[in-house]
């Protein structure tokens, strides 16, 4: 059939047949899907936060004197992604970033405002006052292992969903030394978390607490 096919092909040499493959590149196809305008803006003002908390958590890495230089926050406009420029960024959120001269060292600087800090603090409140619930979460998760154990950057991916401090290998993990312990892995520079010991009360299933619950509201004996 092939043979018979070929000899076809060359008993017509002025006919010329061409299979064309149509491609869709990535950028095509970003360009020609449907948006959504108000998902859109979301993560334009999500992207925003974003940038805002990462020049906070500079601002916030030296307690004693908690400000940034303008020229050390240039130098790091492309790696936060500040388009505009730093001055130009902060400009925006003047509820938030205070910009000031030092005469003394000639050099001008930001700070986070009042309101800004007060936030700050409260907002480490909540989060020193929710580290048992984020234990709580770590030991199920790991217990969710065979091995009882868990890559530490696999850990990390899923750090927001956990509710996980930065430096939760100081605040959690070190302070729980009874419960978490971790290992060098087989690869280098990795690190696994490993769960030590397991509380049996914390393994009810949320539909048995569901049913008892149950029971009561219908005057059975709890």
């Amino acid at each position: 059939m092939g043979t018979q096919f070929t000899r076809w092909i060359m008993k017509q040499p002025h006919q010329h047949f061409l299979a064309v493959r149509l491609k869709t590149t990535s950028s095509q196809y970003v360009a020609s899907r449907a948006r959504d305008p108000t998902f859109e803006k979301l993560m334009d003002k999500y992207k925003n936060l974003l940038k805002v908390i990462a020049v906070q958590d500079l601002i916030l890495a030296n307690p004693i004197n908690p400000e940034l230089s303008l020229d050390f926050l240039s130098r790091l406009s492309q790696k936060l992604h500040l388009n505009r420029g730093a001055v130009s960024f902060l400009r925006k959120y003047p509820h938030i970033f205070h910009i000031y001269h030092d005469p003394m060292k000639s050099q001008t600087f930001c700070r986070l405002t009042d309101a800004a800090i007060q936030i700050s603090k409260e907002e480490a409140e909540v989060i020193n006052a929710s580290l048992p619930l984020v234990v709580d979460r770590l030991v199920r998760l790991l217990s969710m292992s065979r091995s009882r154990m868990l890559p530490l950057r696999a850990v990390l991916k899923v750090g927001m969903e956990l509710g996980l401090p930065d430096d939760f290998e100081d605040s959690v993990i070190s302070r729980n030394s009874h419960l978490f312990q971790l290992c060098d892995a087989h690869e280098p520079n990795t690190h696994n978390l490993k769960l030590f010991d397991v509380i049996p009360d914390k393994f009810t299933a949320a539909v048995e607490n569901w049913r008892v619950e149950e029971y009561c509201k219908e005057g059975l004996q709890c």
